[in-house]
C-alpha cells in the first residue's frame, strides 16, 4: 500500500478520533488464540517464549483499550512539541491517552523515512515524555509503530522496548487504502529467533557464607527469619532492577553448634543464567564474524561469566548481612555440581529460598498454574518452600510436566 506520511497520519487520528481503531485491525484472534494456548507447563523456558508472551499480552491490552475505553488526543492532526526546552523540537506523529491517563505514543514510517530514523525518534519520544513525568511508570506508556515493513533495526527496537523497559508496543502494517485496515505483525518473524532447551549447564552459582565471629552473629542466629527477611527483600529488588533471573536457596549447617570457627553455619547459595551458556551454537557457527568467533570460544569455555553479575546483585544484601557475620565468596560452581554436594551432606539443611524474574514467573506457573481454587489448599504447594522449588527446578531440567507432593 503506497500512501505518504501525512496522508497516514490524517487518516489515523480521524480514526482515532471515531474512536474505531479497534474495529480496523484484522487479525487480532491470532494474537488471542496464541495467549490462550501457551502454558509454560508444556513448553520450554526460552527467551523466545517469553517475548512472545509479553508482545501478545501488550497488544491484546491496547486492542481491548482502544476497542473499550474513550480515547483522546493530544494536538491532533499537529502533534504537539513534548520537550520542556522550547530549543528542542520533540514532535511524536500522535500522542493518544485514555481515561486513566495511559499514554499512547504513535510513531509512522512510510516512503523515505529509514528505520534508524524511526527507532532514534521512538526512543526520543519515549524518553523526553519520562523527563516530563519522572515518576510515570513505565506500564502507563504504550508504543504503537505502523510501517509498511518491519526490519531488523525497528524489530531489535520493539523487542528492547518490551524487555528491558516493559513497556507495551502494538505493530500494524497498513493494508487497502481505500477503506484503511491493519494487520498485527509480530516482530519476532523478522529476526528468526530460535528456541532452545534450558539445561541445567545454562546456570553457574554462587554463595555467601556466613561465618560467626562476635556475639552479635549469635543473636544473629537466633532472629535468623528476620536478617533473612530484609536480604530477601534486597535481592528481589536489585535482581527486578538487573532485569536478573534466577534463584537463591539459604542453608544451614548443623555441625557448627553456634561457635565461631572456619565453618560458616549459613550460606546463601544462588543461581543465576549464564548467556553464554546459552547461545545458538549451531547459528554462529555458520557466521565467519569477529563477534560470532568470540561467543563461541567463550561458550566452548568451562568457567562461569557471571561475577560481575553476582557481585551486583549481592551488594546491598552483603552489606547488611556484614553488620552480623564475616561474610566471604565461594568458588563458583554449575548447578548439578552444587545439588550433587547438597546430597552428600547429611548435616547441611536447607531453610528457606525464592525465585525471580522471568524465570519465577515461569517457576510459579509450573507449581501453581493446574491447581483450582479447591484443590490448591489440598496441596503443599510453596515457592518459597525448597522441597518445592526444587522439585519445580527438576521439572524445568528434565522435560517432565508433574510435580509430585507429598501429601503426608
Amino acid at each position: 500500500m503506497v500512501m505518504k506520511e501525512a496522508e497516514l497520519q490524517d487518516a489515523v487520528v480521524r480514526i482515532l478520533r471515531g474512536q474505531g481503531l479497534a474495529g480496523r485491525i484484522t487479525n487480532l484472534g491470532y494474537f488471542k488464540g496464541r495467549a490462550k494456548g501457551g502454558r509454560p507447563c508444556y513448553r520450554e523456558y526460552s527467551y523466545r517464549n517469553i517475548l512472545t508472551d509479553r508482545y501478545d499480552s501488550s497488544v491484546i491490552w491496547i486492542c481491548e483499550r482502544f476497542a473499550k475505553w474513550e480515547i483522546s488526543l493530544l494536538g491532533g492532526i499537529k502533534p504537539t512539541n513534548i520537550s520542556l526546552d522550547k530549543l528542542d523540537r520533540i514532535y511524536p506523529d500522535i500522542i493518544a491517552y485514555d481515561e486513566c491517563k495511559n499514554f499512547f505514543l504513535f510513531e509512522l514510517k512510510v516512503g523515505s523515512k529509514t528505520e534508524r530514523e524511526a527507532v532514534t525518534e521512538l526512543f526520543a519520544y519515549v524518553f523526553e515524555l519520562r523527563t516530563l513525568m519522572p515518576t510515570l511508570n513505565n506500564h502507563e506508556i504504550s508504543l504503537i509503530i505502523i510501517s509498511d515493513e518491519f526490519g531488523v533495526l525497528i524489530s531489535h527496537a520493539v523487542l528492547q522496548v518490551l524487555s528491558f523497559f516493559g513497556m507495551k508496543v502494538l505493530c500494524l502494517r497498513p493494508e487497502n487504502k481505500i477503506h484503511l485496515t491493519f494487520e498485527i505483525v509480530d516482530p519476532l518473524k523478522s529476526l528468526g529467533i530460535k528456541d532452545y532447551r534450558l539445561s541445567d549447564n545454562a546456570i553457574s552459582v554462587y554463595s555467601l557464607s556466613l561465618y560467626q565471629h562476635t556475639k552479635v552473629s549469635l543473636k544473629a542466629n537466633e532472629h535468623i527469619e528476620m536478617i533473612l527477611k530484609v536480604v530477601n527483600d534486597m535481592l528481589l529488588d536489585r535482581a527486578n532492577r538487573l532485569g536478573s533471573n534466577g534463584f537463591y536457596f539459604l542453608h544451614k549447617n548443623e555441625r557448627t553448634e553456634n561457635t565461631c570457627g572456619a565453618v560458616a553455619t549459613y550460606f546463601i547459595t544462588i543461581g543465576l543464567f549464564d548467556p553464554f551458556k546459552l547461545l545458538d551454537v549451531p547459528s554462529l557457527l555458520l557466521r565467519k564474524t569477529n563477534i560470532s568467533s568470540f561467543l563461541l570460544d567463550i561458550a566452548s569455555d568451562h568457567d562461569s561469566h557471571l561475577q560481575n553479575h553476582f557481585y551486583e546483585l549481592v551488594r546491598e544484601a552483603e552489606q547488611f548481612l556484614k553488620k552480623f557475620y564475616h561474610v566471604t565468596y565461594e568458588t563458583p560452581a554449575s548447578y548439578r555440581q552444587f545439588s550433587r554436594a547438597l546430597n552428600f551432606s547429611r548435616d547441611v539443611i536447607a531453610v528457606s529460598c525464592n525465585v525471580w524474574g522471568e524465570f519465577g514467573e515461569f517457576i510459579r506457573e509450573i507449581l501453581y498454574s493446574n491447581k483450582a481454587g479447591e484443590d490448591f489448599f489440598n496441596e503443599e504447594l510453596d515457592h518459597t518452600n525448597p522441597f518445592c522449588l526444587w522439585e519445580a527446578l527438576e521439572v524445568v531440567f528434565s522435560g517432565h510436566n508433574d510435580i509430585d507432593v507429598d501429601e503426608s
